[in-house]
């Protein structure tokens, strides 16, 4: 997940100076302190409700192969040197960082029983490390990417559910999966898609006029046609598998991670081209 923050930072423009990728290094060090943090605090939490379910009973703790004191001793050390590292890199990601704890620790002590707010804190998640990538370069986020941000952690959050959903043995242990509706989740996921396509069409729009230049014009305007296979195939997938974690539909559907790496190559080409 904290390949956001890459993303996030790569979308700037601006990942290529030497001072940029030393401060994008210790974000995602942070970031991936912080979030295991969490995590932790978050199995603790559930640690019931993991034994009972047919992938998570496998877990540290909820296997019994970590105990409940040593979760506790590694999840308050990695909070120390999260916040340690937070210190030495722009003062933005410290609030996002903080932002996030508080989010989620609201999240695993009772916020994650509240429906739709528990969608948009986890999406919030995703957004966040955008930010911290962008914030690591030395960037203002655009409208463009918070909105890409958003759309594209729903789309995600919304077909997790959606598979929760489809799920009996999850949906039985689960509280808010139950009070959410079939048709809900799907328009969310109708809703992240058009979203998604329509800002990122804009977002070109945008660049094509502010650079003027003809060659990556066309370039930013090609990268149109993965960008679009990728978000109609993994709204596809997402809605004929029974993935829990949406996130692993690109290791196992290659040919989305084709259509996603041909879209790297062509928005880093038009992005990063003009700067040669």
């Amino acid at each position: 997940k904290n390949v956001a923050i890459v993303m996030g930072a790569g979308a700037s423009g601006l990942l290529a100076q030497t001072n940029n990728l030393v401060n994008l290094f210790f974000a995602v060090c942070a970031f991936s302190a912080l979030s295991s943090a969490v995590y932790i605090l978050n199995d603790l939490q559930d640690l019931e409700f993991d034994r009972q379910h047919p992938r998570k009973k496998s877990r540290a703790l909820a296997s019994g192969s970590v105990s409940r004191n040593s979760a506790r001793f590694l999840m308050v050390l990695l909070l120390i040197v999260a916040f340690l590292i937070a210190f030495f890199i722009p003062l933005e990601i410290l609030y996002c960082l903080l932002t996030y704890f508080c989010l989620n620790v609201f999240y695993s002590l009772g916020g994650k029983n509240v429906v739709v707010l528990e969608l948009l804190i986890v999406a919030s998640g995703f957004v966040l490390r955008g930010l911290v990538g962008v914030y690591a370069v030395g960037a203002d986020p655009s409208m463009w990417f918070n909105l890409l941000a958003m759309f594209a952690s729903l789309l995600l959050v919304s077909g997790k559910r959606l598979a929760e959903k489809n799920n009996e043995k999850i949906e039985i242990n689960r509280v808010t999966v139950q009070q959410y509706t079939l048709e809900f989740l799907v328009s969310i996921r109708t809703v992240s898609v058009a979203g998604l396509l329509m800002t990122y069409f804009l977002m070109v729009e945008n660049k094509i006029q502010d650079t003027g230049i003809p060659q990556y014009s066309v370039v930013m305007q090609l990268s149109l046609l993965p960008y679009i296979y990728c978000v109609l195939a993994l709204s596809y997938f997402m809605s004929r598998s029974d993935l829990e974690e949406p996130d692993t539909i690109l290791v196992k559907f290659k040919p989305l991670m084709v259509g996603g790496l041909l879209w790297l190559t062509l928005y880093g080409f038009a992005i990063y081209g003009i700067q040669i």
